[in-house]
């Protein structure tokens, strides 16, 4: 049995499998923004699902710059938990 797997499809990504008669696993390209971290703890924070602290959006073209805004974003995360 043959298949393809992908986490999201471009809009031209399924179509030679399908021609082929492959089945396509994978999300409609119009549903991508779902498959972000970011979106993913929006959702659950919507629906009332738990989810570990953390932040959102968390975006630089630094590597340095990218860490220390995820231990910024971490610390103020504990500093509201303990109540400071």
């Amino acid at each position: 049995m043959a298949g393809t797997s992908a986490v999201f499809l471009d809009l031209e990504g399924p179509e030679l499998p399908m021609r082929l008669g492959i089945p396509v696993y994978g999300a409609d390209p119009k549903d991508s923004a779902l498959g972000t971290k970011s979106q993913s703890r929006r959702l659950f924070a919507e629906a009332g699902v738990p989810h570990p602290p953390g932040r959102e959006d968390l975006r630089s073209r630094n590597a340095q710059e990218r860490f220390d805004a995820t231990v910024a974003a971490l610390s103020a995360e504990a500093a509201a938990a303990a109540g400071l």
